[in-house]
């Protein structure tokens, strides 16, 4: 009977702990991965559109990604992607900054994605009937690339977030598949986190917006996968980003404080022969090194970043 006792005060401890604070789990996501991909259309959902016989995948080379924790609080996390490419024989190919995600507990109103215009795309904030978690996952150059309202599960032995969402088309279906019959993606994602590795599952529809209505052209079902290794794996990028990581802290400061101004968003591609990522990619360039040796510039910098996100907003 004592030992019964004891497996039971075990098995609820356990059970206490699956279902810890999500934030410090989130917390513990930071890490080097290596990860692969897959994104197929699966369906057709328009008269006469054929399905993409091509897969967006991993072939030539092995990418790894490093996660940090670049701001948090007791009701928030923000994690920040970084991507490292390499060849079969370990050669680093590329280094990138991806993408970023926060995940924010208890959330009143988050920004949905409206659809594309002739310049660029609308946001207007919604209001939640009540407190929601939402996962924000930001673009390239920090903008909105869409919010989820969504909720854990606990019904596994390892915790899943699910939540749904519109967007634009993704950067991956326009730069490297070179898609331009549709606009828009409704997303469905599930994100479940194990031990030493977490997993994403997407159900995407594919939408032609155009007339204020949406046509739906085709699914997509998406796989990732991150598996941990150890950080010595991601040195290369690591030192990459430290360099740069005072830039993009002023850069996610300056997005703050306008979306907090902001209930709506009509974004402008492109403003003097150039979009508001080339601008930011530019600056980035010409003034990290100078921020890390003169904190006066900082002020500089700011004021700068500042303009060119508001001259690329109505």
């Amino acid at each position: 009977m004592k030992r019964f006792f004891l497996f039971c005060l075990m098995f609820c401890n356990l059970s206490v702990l699956g279902r810890a604070n999500k934030i410090h789990q989130l917390k513990k996501l930071a890490g080097c991965y290596l990860v692969d991909y897959n994104y197929s259309e699966t369906k057709s959902l328009l008269e006469g559109y054929s399905v993409d016989p091509r897969s967006y995948d991993i072939k030539d080379l092995i990418v790894k990604e490093l996660i940090k924790v670049t701001e948090s609080g007791s009701d928030y996390v923000r994690l920040q992607h970084f991507m490292q490419a390499e060849t079969s024989t370990g050669r680093v190919v590329f280094k990138m900054r991806h993408h970023g995600e926060t995940w924010h507990k208890g959330l009143h109103s988050y920004f949905s994605y409206q659809g594309p215009t002739d310049q660029g795309n609308i946001w207007y904030q919604n209001n939640l009937e009540k407190p929601t978690w939402v996962r924000k996952i930001w673009s390239l150059d920090d903008g909105l690339r869409y919010q989820c309202p969504g909720a854990w599960s606990e019904k596994s032995s390892y915790p899943s977030f699910t939540c749904s969402a519109s967007s634009p088309i993704p950067g991956r279906e326009t730069r490297d598949m070179g898609r331009k019959d549709y606009n828009m993606l409704d997303r469905t994602s599930q994100v479940q986190i194990f031990p030493n590795s977490f997993f994403e599952r997407q159900d995407n529809i594919k939408v032609i917006f155009a007339n204020d209505k949406k046509i739906p052209l085709a699914q997509e079902l998406g796989k990732i996968w991150s598996t941990r290794l150890p950080l010595s794996h991601c040195e290369e990028v690591d030192s990459w980003a430290k360099e740069r990581q005072i830039f993009w802290d002023i850069l996610a400061s300056k997005w703050s404080q306008i979306l907090k101004m902001k209930n709506t968003l009509h974004e402008i591609k492109t403003v003097s022969g150039s979009t508001r990522s080339q601008k930011i990619s530019k600056l980035l360039q010409s003034s990290y090194e100078d921020l890390n040796q003169d904190n006066f510039i900082k002020d500089k910098v700011a004021r700068e970043i500042y303009e060119i996100i508001t001259m690329h907003l109505k």
